[in-house]
């Protein structure tokens, strides 16, 4: 009997925390589509690889931070499609994207890695469609 409730928590503990995860990546993907560097921020690790128009670099969080400010100030978000967002690794997940900011088009891919009961963004490239 106690066994089969330690399961049954554990069980209603691991479908939480997978919502809570799911939740996370939402927020993510949602953040991109409007631009929100405050939220996509708060998925930073400390170090990033960051790859905006062919600018590549491993950045700090703050500095990640202050590159992306400054793609969406000038590049604010008119249109976003998913274009992908599976992976065949539980750990990690790799999204694409496609944005509009007026007349320019970007592609946009980044990926997650699941880091305990939260998600850790650990690259992004945006590149300009032509």
């Amino acid at each position: 009997m106690l066994k089969q409730l330690l399961l049954i928590v554990g069980l209603l503990f691991l479908s939480y925390a997978d919502a809570q995860d799911k939740d996370s990546r939402v927020q993510v993907a949602q953040a991109f589509a409007l631009g929100k560097t405050d939220v996509i921020y708060r998925h930073f690790p400390k170090a990033i690889d960051l790859d905006i128009c062919g600018e590549s670099n491993v950045y700090s969080h703050r500095q990640a931070k202050m590159i992306l400010d400054d793609f969406f100030r000038k590049h604010p978000v008119d249109e976003f499609n998913m274009v992908n967002g599976k992976s065949r690794n539980a750990a990690f997940e790799s999204v694409m994207a496609t944005m509009r900011s007026g007349d320019r088009h970007f592609r946009l891919g980044y990926r997650v890695q699941k880091q305990g009961e939260s998600i850790e963004l650990r690259s992004i490239r945006i590149s300009e469609i032509h």
